[in-house]
């Protein structure tokens, strides 16, 4: 006889500190546990646990950098009649 294993998740809702430390993140992702604990009236620690937690629950997926330079581009356009005026 087959026995079948079976998974039960439980709903892993987000509290209200979850969420304020959600926001906190995502309007200023450069903020220490310690400034956000200091907003959502948690210590550090309980704090950095809680992102811990997130990220494990997948509702953080990545931590990234996002690097832009600046550039100049330069676009060469050919045209058989001299209606310059018209183009722009």
């Amino acid at each position: 006889m087959k026995t079948a294993n079976t998974i039960y998740f439980q709903d892993e809702s987000m509290d209200k500190k979850d969420r304020a430390i959600l926001d906190l993140l995502k309007s200023n992702s450069r903020l220490s546990w310690k400034e956000i604990s200091e907003k959502v009236f948690l210590s550090g620690q309980a704090v950095g646990l809680r992102v811990q937690n997130l990220v494990d629950r997948g509702v953080i997926e990545r931590f990234t950098v996002a690097e832009h330079y600046p550039s100049e581009q330069f676009i060469t356009i050919y045209m058989d009649n001299s209606r310059f005026a018209e183009f722009e």
